[in-house]
């Protein structure tokens, strides 16, 4: 459900630039990663993730909770839609739908040259009685009429030309802005679905509105804040009161414990702002030894390569980012990694699973034996596949590779 609703902000917020694209992208693909598998959602990383899509769109929201960065969420993406609607109807209309109307102020100019003429031919057919120059008053008029009605007509083809060019930019805008609504209205049938799905799953009732409509904007709000509370009491219920509330109070703590508390805060910072700052160093020389590569002049990309670097470079801080407040939300779902050996197996996250639902809150370790409970590691290297690689030998020729042991 995360996942979809960040594929539609940013679907309906790209075609606005209401904020920076390149950043809502990646903190989407953030949340995506994140949606991935239940390892990362316990590992607290979904929470960040949605956080970080939230202060890309609105710096400054104070929403700091899953249920209200959710519903800041749902108000911005609502907000893009009812925006990118307005924008869709103040765009004036192809350039073919207004010829109609453009013709019918030039039908009654036509209307008078015909009535002018039917008034000319009687003065022109009166008996051969009459003078020379009465025809030839008349004759003058007709002409100025012809005269003056010709140079309108020769004028409509290069208004033609002007509202033809017009109207194919303006065709391409309107295809462009449908073409967006229609991938707005496919993410939103997303959306729609995941809801149902989910108030089905917890046996939620779905709202008037969005059990007959695909996109379900108006409902998705109040079905969400049905969601949240049943969501979070099956949790409840699976894995324990403990499993939502933070660790530690700032109240539980004296005014001694928390100057010790800061004092170990600060000797953490300066020890890992030490380590970064080395693995910076080393970083940076392997990105030095990337622009080296003599590829990169034959292909004549060094510059956008040397830029790349550059960005990486000043991405680079050496001071961590964590703070002492993250220290009063922390959940047991955070120290998992903490307390448990790293690894990346599948039987790895149903022991942290199986670790975090017995957990007590005054003993982090759990079973208290030996051997550390397997953890899942929050690495996003162990999600990428190697394709095909050549063989690098190493082997003596002909002998079969041993067979692993059982």
């Amino acid at each position: 459900m995360c996942s979809a609703l960040a594929d539609a902000l940013h679907s309906a917020l790209r075609p606005l630039s209401l904020c920076d694209i390149a950043q809502l992208e990646t903190k989407a693909q953030a949340v995506r990663a994140a949606c991935a598998t239940q390892r990362d959602a316990q590992m607290n990383r979904l929470d960040n993730a949605l956080l970080a899509l939230l202060r890309t769109i609105d710096a400054s929201s104070p929403a700091s909770e899953r249920v209200e960065v959710l519903e800041q969420l749902v108000a911005c993406l609502q907000a893009a839609r009812i925006t990118a609607a307005a924008t869709a109807a103040r765009q004036p209309q192809p350039q073919d739908q207004q010829l109609p109307g453009e013709s019918q102020p030039q039908q009654p100019q036509q209307q008078q040259t015909q009535t002018k003429s039917p008034q000319a031919k009687p003065a022109q057919a009166k008996p051969p009685q009459q003078q020379p120059h009465q025809k030839q008053q008349h004759s003058p008029q007709t002409n100025k009429d012809t005269k003056h009605t010709s140079p309108q007509q020769q004028q409509q083809p290069g208004h033609s030309g002007a509202d033809a060019a017009g109207s194919g930019a303006t065709a391409a805008t309107a295809g462009a802005a449908a073409a967006a609504g229609k991938e707005l209205q496919a993410r939103a049938a997303d959306v729609s679905r995941a809801l149902r799905m989910a108030a089905e799953a917890m046996q939620v009732p779905l709202p008037p509105e969005s059990a007959g409509s695909a996109g379900g904007g108006g409902a998705a709000l109040p079905l969400l804040q049905q969601l949240l509370p049943r969501v979070e009491a099956a949790l409840g219920q699976q894995l324990g009161p403990a499993f939502l509330q933070p660790l530690c109070g700032r109240g539980e703590l004296t005014e001694q414990q928390l100057a010790t508390l800061a004092e170990i805060n600060g000797a953490l910072r300066e020890e890992y702002g030490l380590r970064r700052a080395v693995m910076i160093e080393r970083a940076k020389v392997t990105l030095q030894a990337f622009e080296w590569s003599p590829r990169l002049a034959e292909k004549g990309t060094a510059k956008e390569a040397t830029a790349v670097a550059a960005a990486a470079r000043k991405a680079m801080s050496a001071q961590p980012q964590v703070s002492l407040e993250e220290v009063w939300s922390l959940r047991p779902a955070d120290v998992i990694a903490l307390t448990a050996a790293p690894t990346s197996s599948q039987v790895a996250t149903l022991d942290a699973a199986a670790a975090v639902t017995g957990y007590d809150k005054h003993d982090i370790g759990g079973g208290g034996g030996s051997k550390r409970p397997a953890a899942p590691m929050g690495a996003g290297v162990k999600g990428v596949i190697i394709g095909q690689v050549p063989d690098r030998g190493g082997r003596p020729e002909g002998k079969a590779r041993q067979a692993y042991m059982p």
